[in-house]
């Protein structure tokens, strides 16, 4: 059995260049559903297979299952009257056999490797009782964009190893005894399994469309392009969209201000129309409200009844009312799906100043980018029809206002030159200057590197390097040291000369502390002398004493001795 040392597992991806599915599809009927030809992101099928992978319920004149931002999302609830386009296509129910996950927007591969591929297909059913040893490979109908793998093996240990394309490396880890997990970023159609002594049970494969990523698929790419991103992460080779930042490109440069304020169109549209409604298409009044514009959906469907419209109509308008006033130069418009042509020659007001008129063929884009010459503070923008008789429709309108550190087209410019990143949203000069080390350039209006020998907040202060030499220009730091007589390291500060009173005041405060130290000595040297002069005293006194008491004591003996001797001569 695997050990907790055997926790971690890496396998090197090989992206297959090739795919081994059939290369003449002529039409609908080369797609198989059933094997996956719908999850596949191979673009010989892609495009070829759009039509028979998308759903037309009865009554419908297209498909009703695409939504979102110029219909690039795919509805894959099991019943689509379920399905709420408004909301990223949330499932009230059930998800089609293959998808999983809130959204139903997460790719279930294996269901459809099970039936497309005879050899290897019971490896991929969850209840799979045939284990296959060790090594495998296993090739699939389709190319698939896989993130996650798992692997059902028994007698597991840490000399296996898993591919699965070309230059991507997957990271795999034990989640149970007999459970592998292995996630990245593969685009392949093939997976190859090394090692001894083991056998699959059961593999899993799962994915993101090109357009999602995340956890269950739930977050959207936001790439240069419309180009794909990393599965997991977010990350766009190509960089972010314009108007998105950040790592995962889900940071916005801008603000619509227009997004749920007060809107209107003349005569509003409500007569019959082919429209999707409980799982069919029928014909049915839907008011086409102006505020369907500002609503932040991007829903262009005209069967999901997602834009604002007008009646046919002389000089039809619409108009959007801030909340206060603006200054405005960028609009973008959301077209939609059908009849684009009647928008054909449409004039955008920034009240009341004109900021352009149509003249080519910006009606046929699915998203219009207006920017007008110049700047104008307003409350309001106007779109309208110059004409006699016509029909506005318009599925989105967005007012930008770029977001602090960002100007230009789309706000795609980040001003981190600028102090604190404080610039003129739509010209991108700096407002309060440039930062430390810069300074701004009116004939260029570009922040610039200080000039040489200047440094500092608007190049304000002088360098002063050794030898005039050039200084660093943010922070003055001098290479090669200071002119004598400075400090480093911006060689700002002069070396504080010798002060005379100080000098005289420490000179005196030494003279009277070696004063003192003199008289303490002293002090110290005469009291142990008297102390020795006392004890002396005191010896000689004893031994004077003891001199005389002996003394005395002699006397007072011969004393006796001699009263003793005459006694006995007188006898």
């Amino acid at each position: 059995m695997a050990t907790t040392s055997a926790l971690m597992f890496f396998a090197v991806g090989i992206f297959m260049v090739g795919w081994n599915g059939p290369t003449n599809i002529a039409g609908a009927a080369d797609c198989n559903i059933a094997t996956g030809d719908c999850v596949t992101d191979a673009p010989q099928k892609k495009g070829a297979c759009f039509e028979a992978c998308s759903r037309i319920p009865e009554g419908c004149k297209k498909n009703v299952d695409r939504f979102g931002k110029q219909q690039k999302y795919q509805c894959h609830c099991k019943e689509l009257k379920e399905c709420d386009f408004a909301n990223d296509g949330t499932c009230a129910g059930e998800c089609l056999e293959g998808y999983s996950g809130p959204n139903c927007q997460q790719r279930l591969y294996h269901k459809f490797i099970e039936k497309g591929n005879p050899t290897h297909g019971h490896l991929f059913r969850a209840q799979n009782k045939k284990c296959a040893d060790l090594p495998l490979k296993v090739h699939f109908y389709n190319l698939y964009r896989i993130n996650t793998i798992m692997l059902t093996i028994e007698d597991l240990n840490d000399e296996i190893n898993v591919t699965a394309g070309q230059d991507d490396k997957l990271s795999c880890v034990l989640t149970s005894d007999t459970t592998l997990k292995c996630q990245g970023d593969s685009f392949t159609d093939s997976l190859n399994i090394q090692g001894t002594g083991m056998c699959v049970r059961n593999i899993q494969l799962l994915g993101c469309p090109p357009e999602l990523y995340g956890e269950n698929c739930l977050q959207k790419c936001n790439c240069m392009n419309g180009s794909t991103c990393h599965q997991l992460r977010g990350a766009c080779q190509d960089g972010c969209e314009t108007g998105w930042h950040g790592d995962d490109c889900q940071s916005p440069n801008y603000e619509n201000v227009a997004k749920g304020k007060f809107a209107f169109i003349s005569n509003v549209f409500s007569y019959p129309k082919t429209v999707f409604s409980d799982g069919i298409c029928e014909e049915k009044s839907v008011t086409r409200f102006a505020n369907l514009s500002i609503d932040g959906i991007y829903d262009s469907s005209y069967q999901h009844a997602a834009c604002a419209s007008s009646k046919w109509m002389k000089r039809p308008f619409w108009y959007v009312v801030f909340d206060q006033s603006y200054p405005i130069n960028q609009i973008r418009i959301y077209n939609t799906d059908t009849y684009r042509s009647r928008l054909k020659g449409f004039v955008v007001l920034v009240d009341p100043s004109v900021c352009l008129e149509s003249r080519n063929d910006e009606h046929l884009q699915d998203v219009i980018d207006v920017k007008c010459e110049k700047v104008k503070y307003a409350i309001r923008v106007i779109i309208l029809l110059p004409v006699d008789w016509g029909q506005l429709s318009l599925c989105e309108v967005e007012v930008l206002q770029c977001l602090p550190g960002f100007y230009g087209v789309r706000c795609k410019e980040f001003c981190d030159l600028c102090y604190e990143n404080r610039c003129d949203q739509f010209s991108g000069d700096c407002t309060d200057g440039c930062v430390t080390g810069y300074n701004w350039n009116k004939t260029t209006s570009l922040c610039e590197e200080c000039e040489r020998g200047t440094f500092g907040q608007n190049c304000s202060r002088q360098c002063n390097c050794f030898d005039n030499t050039e200084c660093h220009h943010v922070t003055g730091v001098c290479p090669d040291g200071c002119p004598d007589g400075y400090k480093l390291p911006d060689c700002q500060e002069e070396t504080a000369p010798l002060d005379i009173t100080l000098i005289v005041t420490l000179a005196v405060l030494g003279v009277l502390l070696l004063v003192c130290v003199i008289i303490i000595c002293c002090w110290c040297y005469k009291r142990g002398k008297t102390r020795e002069d006392k004890s002396e005293l005191t010896t000689s006194s004893y031994v004077t004493m003891n001199e005389r008491d002996h003394q005395k004591n002699s006397f007072q003996e011969e004393r006796t001795t001699t009263t003793t001797t005459t006694a006995s001569e007188t006898q």
